[in-house]
């Protein structure tokens, strides 16, 4: 690859073409496939009960578990209001990336109402941070 012509500094629109020639002349490699056995069956994120491969949300739980929930306007409703829910349940584990994501997410989702969401939060929070931590559960050998 030859760029200087007659004495001249190649330009980046140069530089640019000739790399495009390298890289298209160059055999593209092998890409490792996944296989997926005939027998696999969909599990649900939250509580791993087998569900179907067609199933939009778990039959056990109620998860949102369909590969286009988030496609779809009525799945993507419900979708969103799982995640909402995981930021004022019970269950919610806040570490500061996720108490950043609830915050983003009240701000885009709910906009005028984000203040209702996150006091509902933050007493989600406050009553984490009272309740004691659960003893660790002793093994049976």
């Amino acid at each position: 690859m030859n760029l200087w012509r007659q004495g001249q500094e190649p330009s980046l629109w140069d530089v640019f073409r000739a790399w495009l020639r390298e890289t298209a002349a160059k055999e593209p490699a092998e890409q490792p496939t996944e296989t997926v056995p005939d027998d696999a069956v969909p599990v649900c994120h939250r509580c791993l009960t087998p569900n179907e491969p067609v199933a939009h949300f778990c039959s056990a739980c109620g998860a949102s578990i369909g590969l286009c929930n988030n496609y779809l306007p009525w799945e993507q409703i419900a979708a969103a209001g799982e995640v909402a829910r995981s930021g004022v349940g019970r269950e919610a584990r806040f570490t500061p990336l996720r108490t950043l994501g609830y915050v983003l997410f009240g701000l885009v989702e709910y906009r005028l109402f984000a203040p209702l969401y996150f006091v509902q939060q933050f007493r989600n929070y406050r009553r984490q941070r009272r309740l004691p931590a659960a003893p660790p559960e002793e093994k049976s050998g």
